[in-house]
């Protein structure tokens, strides 16, 4: 039996951290995209609720955040 190495992240934490926020803002547009075009028959189902949810939060907190490089390194 062959076993392969997954490969190692090379990423920095704080890429790491961009890379996330920007994947969370991504997908919640995606989220308004869907949210914005469901038809009112179902506006008031449980979908609806959450796709609502998704859309209000305000990501931009997360986005302002620059984590620390540690170490002494800031």
């Amino acid at each position: 039996m062959i076993r392969y190495r997954r490969p190692a992240d090379r990423r920095t934490r704080p890429e790491r951290w961009d890379d996330a926020v920007g994947e969370l803002v991504s997908l919640q547009a995606y989220y308004a995209g869907w949210w914005e075009v469901l038809p009112d028959s179902l506006r008031g189902t449980a979908t609806a609720e959450a796709l609502q949810a998704i859309v209000e939060l305000d990501l931009d907190a997360l986005a302002a955040i620059v984590p620390p490089r540690g170490y002494g390194r800031d």
